[in-house]
């Protein structure tokens, strides 16, 4: 048993189409508060209750003259729709991404809401366009001495890796569907991904999140984890320190040289137990032991350096074991490592021990040699 994969440990893996997770896919839906299949009256409930709000109509009526002129009938929109949310509408991928801009709906609602009413590649597309998009307040915010100023949509990509608010949900969301559609829903959705993939292939790392999202949503699609590695490490290398889950995620679906450069570039508040179990099941190991001991070796605190070094130590092999003799010696993690070296080292002998033909001698004299 190289790696054991307990219910536990199993059940953080993000579901893909080769190793799909039945678990994750329910704790995902049950996060957003839906079932598979989505209601769509339940769905579009949910969301019409943000559509209608006075406040946040207000700020879009205040501001509507610094829209864009082509973006104007799009919010005209957005304020009818406000004004009556009962109203039957086509559905329009143009004024979901606006309302999302704007702040008249959530993600956690709005997605959902897409899903249902237009299905899979319908709430794909209308996701990566959010990420083209920007509201006005994290550019100017939302008063100005003492003024309200009001929201209206800029078109740039220009901080794609932290607008839309709630995107990880999102996608996260996608992915657990994806890994479950029926074939010609999938072939879709990732005919809508390449496209996006294509578009976005040039500009700075804040204006790459879908070169580092998209990876992460069609996880089998390892030439395109290889093509966003340049883009994601960019990215982490201007951010030393900070809480970016784009690149939470696309650890655990990079190539392991791409991940292990990642980690050593920055301090990611947003890294989970969850990336970095992913990250293992697709490597394998031992490039999956190597992304582990890189992200234990800059974990932000201890709890962390603990849940991490969980994953760690349900790997069976010689390189966890020399990994954990390393770390044991990390001087923020001795407390976490040396104890969980030790545990590691003693379940490993009496593995070699407990198989015939294979004296603990040879484990021994390779322990000794860790380092």
């Amino acid at each position: 048993m190289t790696i054991a994969w307990t219910p536990e440990l199993g059940a953080l893996v993000y579901s893909s189409r080769a190793r799909r997770n039945p678990a994750f896919v329910a704790e995902t839906l049950r996060s957003f508060d839906v079932t598979s299949p989505i209601d769509p009256v339940k769905a579009r409930k949910a969301a019409a209750e943000y559509w209608k709000d006075k406040r946040a109509l207000a700020r879009v009526k205040l501001a509507f003259d610094n829209n864009p002129p082509a973006w104007k009938p799009i919010v005209e929109k957005v304020i009818a729709r406000g004004k009556k949310p009962n109203a039957e509408a086509p559905l329009d991928l143009e004024l979901e991404a606006a309302t999302v801009t704007l702040q008249m709906c959530p993600l956690h609602a709005a997605v959902p809401y897409w899903i249902a009413a237009g299905g899979i590649p319908f709430a794909l597309r209308t996701l990566i366009r959010c990420h083209g998009l920007l509201c006005s307040a994290l550019e100017f915010g939302y008063r100005r001495q003492g003024v309200d100023l009001g929201l209206w949509i800029l078109e740039t990509r220009k901080l794609s890796v932290d607008w839309p608010a709630g995107y990880a949900d999102a996608w996260a969301l996608l992915r657990a569907l994806l890994s479950e559609a029926v074939e010609p829903i999938y072939d879709e959705a990732h005919g809508i991904a390449d496209q996006a993939l294509l578009a976005t292939a040039t500009g700075n790392p804040n204006e790459s999140a879908l070169q580092i999202l998209l990876p992460f949503a069609f996880p089998d699609e390892r030439a395109w984890a290889k093509a966003g590695a340049k883009a994601a490490i960019g990215l982490a290398k201007q951010r030393k320190r900070g809480y970016t889950p784009a690149l939470a995620y696309f650890v655990s679906v990079a190539p392991a040289a791409a991940a292990i450069e990642l980690l050593g570039s920055t301090v990611n508040d947003a890294i989970t137990a969850a990336d970095l179990a992913t990250a293992l099941a697709h490597l394998g190991t031992p490039d999956g032991v190597k992304v582990l001991e890189a992200a234990l070796s800059t974990a932000p605190n201890a709890a962390d350096r603990e849940r991490w070094g969980a994953v760690l130590f349900a790997v069976r092999t010689g390189e966890a074991m020399k990994a954990f003799a390393r770390l044991a010696k990390h001087p923020k993690g001795k407390t976490t490592f040396a104890p969980l070296a030790k545990r590691h080292r003693e379940l490993m002998l009496a593995t070699a021990a407990a198989k015939p033909g294979k004296p603990t001698t040879t484990r021994v004299a390779g322990r000794s040699r860790s380092r």
